[in-house]
């Protein structure tokens, strides 16, 4: 049975999200080579958004000083919308009798901190709507797609863009290939704070449980360094080799690694 952290969840990465994956791999990598340059970031999370995950902590203090919207038990973002301005109104009737009744005052702010609880701590989260400040990245994978069997150079590579990640010239072969059938691991980085907790594994699983389920490509190759290699065997993969590919220190032999996704994950 996993321990995972309370009001843990995963969700699809996006532009908002790099100065945070920018801070976790700072946290996490040691080696500056194998930490993943911005341009890099800002390239990936614009051509394949949804080949990206982040494993979240949400704040739910944090959350409801920031009047992040809800969603209900009966659902609908609309009614979490009126939830929300209810709170605001209660809030401001609060100010405004506290003018008049100190009594009265301390009476209303109690009825409405109660039924504001109520409100943001009994219900479902809509995790879309969770501002960048609401929550804590403790684990993420990202990825692209190629048209190699494995890790290649071009596929770590990237086309020259501009500063939002878009492709200014013909790629060449380099970066996302959006009809490649390998899905390429870039990154999967844990906090090290919560080791021991198999974020990384419980990470892994629910991005090739979706890219199977999705049929977005035929597997998943990554490149592991030889400590790695038994993590990855342990989630199905099989160790192809030595790679070519060289991207860190010197004499630092990584393996080429796949799991297929044709069959049940």
């Amino acid at each position: 049975m996993l321990n995972l952290p309370a009001h843990v969840y995963i969700r699809p990465l996006g532009p908002k999200d790099i100065e945070q994956i920018m801070h976790l791999e700072m946290k996490s990598v040691t080696s500056t080579q194998e930490r993943t340059d911005k341009s890099k970031l800002i390239y990936r999370l614009h051509a394949a958004p949804e080949l990206c995950s982040g494993m979240f902590i949400r704040d739910l203090k944090k959350s409801s000083q920031q009047g992040c919207c809800f969603k209900t038990k009966s659902g609908g973002q609309k009614e979490a919308q009126n939830n929300n301005e209810k709170i605001k109104n209660e809030k401001m009737q609060s100010r405004r009798h506290s003018s008049s009744s100190s009594s009265s005052s301390a009476s209303s702010a109690s009825s409405s901190s109660s039924e504001t609880e109520d409100i943001l701590y009994d219900t479902p989260v809509d995790v879309k709507s969770i501002p960048p400040s609401c929550e804590k990245m403790i684990a993420v994978v990202l990825a692209t797609k190629c048209s190699d069997d494995c890790v290649s150079e071009d596929a770590l590579d990237i086309p020259e863009t501009d500063k939002y990640g878009r492709v200014l010239s013909c790629c060449g072969g380099k970066g996302h290939i959006e009809t490649g059938k390998t899905l390429v691991v870039h990154s999967l980085v844990v906090d090290p704070d919560y080791s021991g907790m198999k974020l990384g594994t419980t990470i892994m699983k629910d991005f090739i449980q979706r890219m199977a389920t999705q049929q977005v490509a035929d597997k998943v190759a990554i490149l592991a360094r030889d400590g790695m290699i038994g993590f990855f065997e342990n989630l199905g993969f099989y160790d192809a080799g030595p790679s070519d590919v060289h991207f860190s220190e010197k004499g630092q032999e990584w393996h080429n690694l796949w799991i297929s996704l044709d069959g049940e994950v």
